[in-house]
């Protein structure tokens, strides 16, 4: 099929977004060379602005000065002084802490006196009064411009960018307004358009409200253009510009409530998955974005513009990124992970917080006086207990999240089993449907249908009847060839879009394809959940593991039916051409062939099913590629951090008259020396991957050698080198003699140490027992090398100590071992090396593991399968 041009109006809107892109860097590199020019000025102590109106913007530093807010400044020390920048010079003339009289006229037409100590303005000031609005308002709208470009034409990708820009361009130029008239032109306007762009924005965010009645934004957008107008002319009349203000806050207040009301309206009503995940996502942004500036600013309305605003800036940008992501995405079980882990991360970082500011409170409270919270110790004993508990924490709060959010009702593991036992027993494909649909009502409760899919491409119902053809649109059928499950979620937005077939049938909620050997071949059709609630990442998870077992059951079933119809075929053509005998037997003769061929595919698809049986062997295996694998990533990963940070540190010195060409090479050394390391161990990785292909085979000649044990520990060591690092344990050698050298593979007693060194690491985290020794010994005893691994952490409890070599055994939690470790090592040491584990062990005094390795090898043994 031929693809589409992109259409014009999508062109000229990316084409726009580039364009305000630009505008949007000019305007912020304007922007802040003028405010870094305040640094290390002398200034009154509050700000003015061009019309030497005193703007609500403060730090408690600098004293109360919020009587002076929303004031017109008329003279200074006795000296009228007619615009901003006469004040600053004014007041610049004399060095800080000097105390200056002003005259300040009310918006009341009242008049004011105050005496305010000049100050330097430091960089502090500047990050907290300049900078946070000016980055703010650059994420802002350039939040809005990116979504612009990404998704550009949707309705409410127009709000937002209104919503974004308008919003960024009065913080942008709010950071500027001190010396430029136009710059405060551009502020005023900015700030009279932000109500009507966040009621634009309620009316098509989560669903679009205003389907064919786009007219309705000339009614919400002209009177605040008119009212914008008005708003810049007012800048001279310091009292009809105060009013201007006050109003347009109090706009803004309004406008974001209807937009809250109209989020949570879908919360509490009946509304599409879809709206409800984005209102959840947006609920995240708004919490940590909106919640600090909305109250600033509902009190600087109530109370007259007294309350300073600024300190609103810092959680600004949580806000338009929930937006843009709830605006750009449309898969429901991606923005479900996004919540899980959002909502865990903020739940944890609460949790920390109440516990370190309850510790605080009630020492305070059954100490008063004592100063023991001052000390820095009590600071590292406090801090170190929550970095402690950081972890368990985690782990709670993300178990009880998915028990709250997923409520799994079945059990998928056991339903599976159940529908592998009667897969494995259906001989037809009416009774493999039966049976999917019968898991499926017993689990999700919706009604299944299985399609499969013809010659022509199109896809008929299992066992039903040829008319009732599905087609599907080729954007769909390439989402599904990709293997995508697909749901109606995401056409669920309110933007009106025409549901592609079968999601305009209400019975079909969700498309699951059935692949076999990379191909489409079918679809499963599954209908609304009993349940009322919409699938989840749990619910796909399930579905897509019965893809796979549902697509093995219809082969063989196709192929029995394929067998019953070659053998009805073959009674009717012996029957018909008895007297045709030649003819008869070439038929016959091809029809044995075809049943062959039949019976082959049959017995091929019913050992699949039977082998489904032993998916655990299976599962050990990979959990023992990915146990081993898993340290040479850890260590190409450091590397390339370690590149990272001498990459940053190399540019950081260009162009520094301090740094010789010597260090230069220092740091290009360490920069090769460091990328060499993550190859090589990138390299190790592969050849792993590659030493899997070998298993259950002999090594090819010359795979064995002599090598020196020293070499292993020095690989060993570069290994671990990272988690030793951060475990504070040290890695010791001794020898005795000198040179200790066995036979074998150096790759097999690598992969023994790294093991058994691991193992050292995690007992002494387990034990907490501080900065911990381990000691690698290699002693030749005669024909025999012994290379013992000692630790001196916790020791090995006396009832577990039999059951350490058993697969799949391990007493650590879950998500630190597999419980394969210890049975790898053993397999190498007696099938790669031809000798024998020992282990010498007790509570409270360390563990010792001992593998004796004969000095000379008699023949090579196969490689052996664990380590495969």
């Amino acid at each position: 099929m031929r693809r589409e041009g992109t259409p014009l109006a999508v062109r000229l809107q990316r084409t726009a977004a580039a364009f305000g892109g630009v505008l949007l860097l000019a305007l912020f590199g304007a922007v802040a060379f003028e405010s870094v020019g305040w640094v290390g000025k002398t200034f009154p102590g509050f700000f003015v602005l061009e019309n030497r109106v005193v703007p609500s913007v403060s730090l408690r530093s600098w004293g109360d000065v919020s009587l002076l807010f929303q004031s017109q400044v008329v003279a200074v020390d006795g000296r009228a002084v007619g615009s901003a920048a006469a004040l600053y010079d004014a007041v610049a003339q004399s060095p800080p802490r000097t105390s200056h009289t002003y005259l300040l006229r009310t918006a009341r037409d009242e008049s004011i006196t105050a005496h305010i100590e000049s100050r330097s303005f430091s960089r502090t000031d500047y990050v907290l009064t300049l900078a946070a609005p000016l980055l703010n308002g650059f994420f802002f709208a350039a939040i809005g411009l990116f979504v612009l470009w990404l998704r550009p034409g949707a309705a409410s990708t127009n709000a937002l960018v209104a919503a974004c820009c308008t919003t960024g361009l009065f913080a942008l130029t709010s950071a500027g307004l001190g010396s430029s008239v136009w710059l405060l032109r551009l502020h005023v306007a900015a700030e009279a358009l932000m109500a009507p762009a966040y009621v634009h924005l309620a009316f098509v965010f989560p669903t679009d409200r205003m389907r064919g009645r786009r007219w309705y934004l000339a009614a919400i957008y002209l009177p605040f253009a008119l009212f914008a107008l008005w708003f810049a002319h007012a800048i001279g009349d310091a009292s009809a510009f105060t009013d201007a203000h006050l109003l347009a806050a109090g706009f803004q207040g309004v406008a974001v409530l209807f937009l809250f009301a109209g989020s949570a309206r879908h919360l509490v009503g009946r509304s599409s998955a879809l709206a409800r995940r984005r209102v959840g996502v947006v609920a995240l942004g708004t919490v940590t974005g909106l919640v600090l500036p909305g109250m600033l600013n509902a009190c600087s309305a109530a109370l007259g513009g007294r309350v300073p605003i600024n300190a609103g800036m810092f959680t600004a940008f949580f806000f338009p990124l929930s937006l843009a992501y709830a605006a750009v995405i449309r898969d429901v079980f991606r923005i479900d992970q996004m919540l899980l882990r959002a909502i865990g991360w903020g739940a944890l970082a609460t949790t920390a917080a109440g516990l370190y500011f309850g510790v605080f409170f009630a020492f305070g409270f059954f100490f008063p006086g004592r100063a023991l919270s001052d000390s820095p110790l009590f600071d590292a004993v406090l801090d170190l207990g929550l970095l402690l508990a950081m972890v368990p924490t985690h782990t709670w709060i993300r178990g009880g999240l998915d028990r709250l959010y997923y409520r799994r009702l079945y059990d998928a593991e056991s339903t599976l089993r159940r529908l592998g036992k009667l897969l494995a027993s259906a001989r037809a494909v009416d009774e493999v449907v039966r049976a999917t649909q019968l898991s499926l009502r017993d689990t999700l409760g919706g009604k299944a249908t299985i399609l499969l899919r013809d010659r022509d491409g199109d896809f008929i119902p299992a066992g039903g009847l040829a008319s009732r053809r599905l087609e599907l649109r080729f954007g769909l059928m390439r989402r599904l060839a990709s293997g995508e499950i697909v749901a109606r979620y995401e056409w669920e937005d309110g933007s009106g879009r025409a549901l592609p077939a079968p999601g305009s049938d209400r019975d079909v909620e969700i498309l699951v394809p059935l692949h076999r050997a990379e191909r489409l071949v079918g679809l499963l059709s599954i209908g609304p959940k009993k349940s009322g609630h919409a699938y989840n990442a749990h619910d796909v998870s399930f579905l897509q593991s019965m893809a796979t077992q549902l697509v093995m059951a219809l082969s063989a079933a196709l192929a029995v039916q394929q067998l019953a119809d070659l053998n009805a075929g073959l009674e009717e053509q012996v029957k018909a051409r008895t007297l045709a005998f030649e003819q008869t037997n070439r038929e016959l003769q091809d029809s044995l062939r075809r049943l062959h061929d039949a019976y082959q595919v049959l017995e091929r698809n019913q050992a699949g099913l039977l082998r489904a049986d032993r998916l655990a062997t299976l599962g050990r295996l990979t959990a023992g590629l990915a146990h081993e694998i898993n340290t040479p990533l850890a260590a190409v990963m450091n590397s390339l951090k370690v590149v990272i940070e001498l990459g940053a540190e190399y540019s950081d010195s260009v162009g520094d008259a301090a740094v010789t060409p010597d260090d230069h090479r220092e740091i290009a050394f360490e920069l090769l020396a460091n990328a060499r390391a993550a190859d090589v161990w990138a390299r190790r990785a592969a050849a792993f991957l590659s030493r899997t292909k070998t298993h259950g085979r002999e090594l090819r000649d010359g795979a064995y050698e002599r090598f020196p044990v020293a070499m292993v520990i020095d690989e060993v060591r570069e290994l671990l080198a990272h988690r030793l690092e951060l475990s504070g344990c040290a890695l010791e050698y001794v020898e005795e003699p000198e040179g200790v050298e066995v036979e074998g593979e150096p790759g097999r007693l690598s992969q023994v140490l790294v093991n058994l060194v691991a193992n050292a690491i995690d007992a002494y985290e387990d034990s907490r027992s501080g900065k911990g020794m381990i000691r690698v010994a290699a002693e030749r005893r005669g024909d025999k090398v012994e290379v013992r691994v000692r630790d001196w952490a916790g020791g090995i409890p006396k009832d577990v100590l039999p059951r350490i070599f058993e697969d799949l055994f391990t007493t650590k939690a879950p998500g630190r071992g597999t419980g394969l470790g210890l049975w790898i090592v053993r397999n190498l040491v007696e099938n790669a090396f031809d000798g024998k584990m020992l282990v010498d062990s007790a509570p409270g005094r360390g563990s010792c593991f001992t593998a004796v390795l004969p000095a000379r090898r008699s023949e090579k043994p196969a490689a052996p399968a664990a380590a495969a």
